[in-house]
């Protein structure tokens, strides 16, 4: 299917599969986003073209790269995230007492990752069931005593957990039901292991809010849906499947968690599913017109970072995060070739080269150690814990550049760096 180019591109939606897709955003092409390599290896480039279903109002990428490709040497780890621990702990409770898990109960949990959401389950007597097909994220799985299937949910995986655990009560989905070609065959799995009034429970960035809060560093190969609730009503339901409840959580710039359950075995029908597509219809989401602002927004922003960005044009730059987030960032705003390192707080992404431009990578103390004056905060949105984790670099001097929400620059406390640092 993929050939000799690592990707094929699909023609009609991936929810409703109606040909009338028209294409509303083209971002800079890129390789994979989360590709840092230990060795310096020059990476295909990938289409990033997003398309809008005019028939259902479903937003994807229609450029689908071998899943093989984005996800063989997959770093990403749950437990990285700053803000993901606290969001799971809560969300894990919520999910204990809202649906009354006890002893026996299967939980599985498709992207399982390093264990981090299984993990915080603590019903006594709960089967946790991961299934994830990075290597290196599912041995610390492993290590927490949680059973991953290793793979892609598909029907085969889902008897083999039928076979060993039985049926499952709760399946979760967090922040990988957008990266998935084939949504109909993951929720035709769902329904091979979901027990009679079984539940499945997904969380995806909401498609309005990465529009609204202009967060399109999230838009990238392994996202192939932008999802937002309207076109997953019709698409559940087409599936003999309902959304029963929706909230907003804080998460990926703006996510929903969504709850689904076979028509007819929803626990409680909530307000909360019409208010979305209500909302959704007011607003006009599902227009051209909504992303021919967005285009305009990037545009806009990507000057603005730059016009910053000519008052330290004469000095060395320095990036601060190796993320998925940060390639695409590199590659939007035109930065590859502007800056020299780039640091990270976790040691598994230090001593590596980013994709596309190898840069390399190295712990935040090359700040100080190398005398880069300037450092852009790649992964903005965890900006001020990097401002107090590196008050030291402050205190010399260094200045910190904020490519996102609004352009802007962190000033230093005492100008030692670099005499023409600007304080």
């Amino acid at each position: 299917m993929f050939g000799t180019n690592g990707y094929y591109t699909r023609n009609v939606c991936r929810l409703c599969s109606s040909h009338a897709l028209i294409n509303v955003l083209n971002l800079t092409d890129c390789p994979p986003v989360d590709a840092y390599l230990k060795e310096k290896k020059h990476l295909k480039t990938f289409p990033l073209r997003l398309f809008l279903c005019e028939t259902c109002g479903h937003v994807q990428l229609v450029d689908v790269v071998d899943p093989q490709i984005l996800f063989g040497d997959y770093l990403y780890i749950s437990s990285n995230s700053p803000d993901l621990f606290s969001h799971f702990k809560s969300y894990a409770s919520y999910v204990e007492k809202t649906f009354n898990l006890s002893n026996g109960d299967v939980i599985a949990d498709i992207g399982s990752n390093d264990g981090l959401f299984l993990d915080q389950f603590d019903v006594s007597g709960i089967i946790k069931v991961g299934i994830d097909p990075a290597e290196y994220a599912n041995r610390f799985a492993s290590d927490k005593g949680i059973d991953v299937f290793k793979g892609f949910l598909d029907d085969s995986i889902a008897r083999a957990i039928l076979s060993k655990y039985g049926k499952v009560k709760v399946v979760t989905a967090n922040n990988v039901f957008s990266h998935s070609d084939n949504l109909e065959g993951i929720v035709h799995s769902v329904d091979i292991l979901l027990k009679k009034n079984g539940l499945f429970i997904i969380e995806v960035s909401y498609a309005p809010d990465t529009i609204t809060n202009g967060v399109f560093d999230y838009i990238y190969h392994e996202h192939l849906s932008y999802h937002s609730i309207i076109p997953l009503r019709k698409f559940f339901n087409r599936l003999g499947f309902n959304i029963f409840k929706v909230e907003r959580v804080q998460t990926k710039g703006g996510s929903v968690r969504v709850f689904v359950a076979r028509i007819g075995d929803a626990p409680f029908v909530d307000e909360s599913v019409d208010q979305f597509c209500q909302a959704e219809t007011i607003s006009n989401f599902h227009s051209l017109q909504t992303f021919v602002k967005f285009r305009d927004y990037i545009a806009h922003a990507k000057s603005t970072f730059h016009g910053l960005l000519e008052q330290y044009k004469d000095l060395p730059l320095a990036g601060y995060g190796a993320s998925a987030t940060s390639t695409i960032l590199l590659y939007q705003f035109d930065l590859g070739n502007h800056i020299q390192v780039i640091v990270d707080d976790f040691p598994e992404r230090q001593g590596r080269f980013s994709p596309g431009f190898l840069i390399p990578t190295a712990s935040p103390s090359s700040l100080l150690d190398n005398c880069f004056s300037v450092c852009v905060i790649l992964s903005w949105r965890h900006s001020d814990l990097i401002i107090n984790r590196n008050a030291k670099y402050r205190d010399a001097g260094g200045v910190f550049l904020l490519p996102l929400p609004v352009a802007r620059v962190i000033k230093p406390i005492v100008n030692t760096l670099n005499d023409d640092t600007q304080s």
